[in-house]
């Protein structure tokens, strides 16, 4: 008995029941749909999309301002008219008084331990073995107060028209992490749009995030373009002026079919290209690429 299964874009197609499980592209709209009796594509959002006609088009350039403390994008269309502000602040007077906090504090301990050896103990071989605790101690005490003080860096979006009252934000959800890092994205409401996830180790070989759906659930990936590329910027040859950049291709979490590219463009100034035309259904919320190719910037440190 045949499987009639139904895009979401409409596209109906009639397959045999030994087809069944298997992949396949809709020849009208290009998004990936396993064959099943319900017809439903793979791995569906569980995030509606904006319906600002900003997030509606499938290219945008990202322009990077530079002589800034705090990371700045301007987003721009095709025709060059900017359409957002992106900022993901630096906090640098609270971060430096973080750490001015964590070197008082740690020269505070050194001294409360090396006076308590020095009441306790009376022989000059304790003493020395004060000292030899009083250090890590006192760098203990650094690090810790450093990490309360510190502030999280995260990613806010703004209108043109109002740069004060975000509209979506990438929120660093630790301040660290080891070895999984994750980002949750929220609109203004506060309502979940999706989670950023990578992990320090894999990223050893070849840089790799994965997006996951409201509930959680794999809604796409992106990774290095190449592994060859990505092991020789990383070990042997670095940037190499600026000719081996960090490209990044957006897929399905199958790894099986090509939704997007984000591309950082050979100019002075850092102009990076993200390009979801191979999404014709607009499986990726805009939203959310948006805020990926942001991280891949300035989470990336590239």
């Amino acid at each position: 008995m045949p499987i009639h299964v139904r895009c979401a874009c409409g596209a109906e197609y009639p397959f045999r029941d030994d087809m069944r499980g298997k992949l396949f592209k809709c020849q009208k709209c290009g998004a990936p749909i396993r064959v099943e009796s319900t017809g439903a594509p793979v791995a569906p959002s569980a995030t509606a999309p904006s319906q600002d006609p900003i997030f509606q088009k499938d290219k945008y350039l990202l322009r990077q301002k530079h002589f800034a403390i705090s990371d700045k994008y301007g987003v721009f269309d095709e025709q060059g008219q900017e359409l957002l502000f992106i900022q993901r602040p630096a906090h640098l007077l609270r971060n430096l008084f973080a750490v001015f906090a964590a070197f008082i504090m740690a020269g505070i301990s050194f001294l409360v331990v090396m006076t308590f050896g020095g009441w306790a103990f009376k022989t000059h071989t304790a003493q020395g073995l004060t000292v030899l605790l009083a250090a890590p101690v006192a760098l203990m005490t650094m690090g810790v107060t450093w990490f309360l003080l510190m502030r999280r860096r995260n990613v806010h979006f703004y209108h043109l028209s109002n740069r004060r009252a975000p509209i979506l934000i990438v929120f660093q959800e630790n301040k660290l992490e080891f070895p999984t890092l994750t980002y949750t994205m929220r609109d203004q409401g506060g309502k979940v749009l999706a989670y950023f996830r990578k992990n320090a180790l894999t990223d050893l070989i070849r840089r790799r995030w994965t997006c996951m759906d409201a509930a959680e659930k794999p809604w796409f990936e992106v990774r290095e373009d190449s592994i060859l590329l990505s092991l020789l910027r990383r070990y042997l040859l670095g940037t190499f002026f600026g000719l081996l950049r960090t490209n990044f291709v957006f897929t399905d979490p199958t790894g099986e079919y090509e939704l997007g590219v984000f591309n950082r463009k050979f100019t002075i100034l850092d102009r990076y290209v993200l390009d979801l035309s191979p999404d014709a259904s607009k499986r990726v919320d805009r939203r959310v690429g948006l805020a990926m190719g942001v991280l891949l910037d300035t989470a990336e440190r590239r």
